[in-house]
């Protein structure tokens, strides 16, 4: 992670995000928040429910920094924008490099677990996925996280990372 500073994304790159997340729908059953029944899960479920992607407050993304992979594919495309937004404001925070993690699997695990990738991605559209790729670009570009494991040539893949 970084050193917090003064981020500027070009064409604000929130509002991209806030736009093109803006409609799709807060999951409200407990198992589409977190589907699997077990006590970290449960705790997802009763910490994410109360809240929209937008309001969902930073000591609850703090406190769920690695969490993404347990949502279910309506909660990851609801609230992958608070994460995305949260690391773009907090970037020497852990959620950044779990935010960056997510976005970015390697092609042979895309290949090996084809449909869990597509049900998870599969329903994001091009302005949602060009927001993904406007978030990549900029903590690529601001050098707002340290990339070990070419994670943004692995994000290149999947995500419209170019203008």
């Amino acid at each position: 992670a970084r050193q917090n500073r003064d981020v500027r994304p070009r064409v604000d790159t929130r509002a991209q995000i806030r736009e093109a997340f803006k409609g799709v729908p807060k999951p409200t059953a407990d198992r589409d928040i977190a589907p699997h029944p077990c006590a970290e899960c449960d705790k997802i479920v009763e910490d994410f429910k109360p809240y929209s992607f937008d309001r969902l407050p930073d000591q609850v993304l703090e406190y769920h920094k690695d969490s993404l992979p347990l949502l279910g594919p309506m909660a990851l495309h609801h609230y992958l924008p608070a994460y995305m937004l949260y690391a773009l404001a907090h970037p020497e925070s852990d959620v950044m490099m779990y935010t960056v993690f997510q976005l970015t699997p390697s092609k042979k695990n895309v290949e090996k677990t084809k449909s869990y990738f597509d049900e998870r991605f599969g329903t994001f559209n091009d302005a949602q996925r060009k927001s993904i790729g406007a978030f990549l670009r900029d903590v690529r570009d601001y050098q707002l996280y340290d990339s070990h494991e070419q994670e943004f040539e692995r994000a290149a893949e999947f995500w419209p990372l170019e203008a």
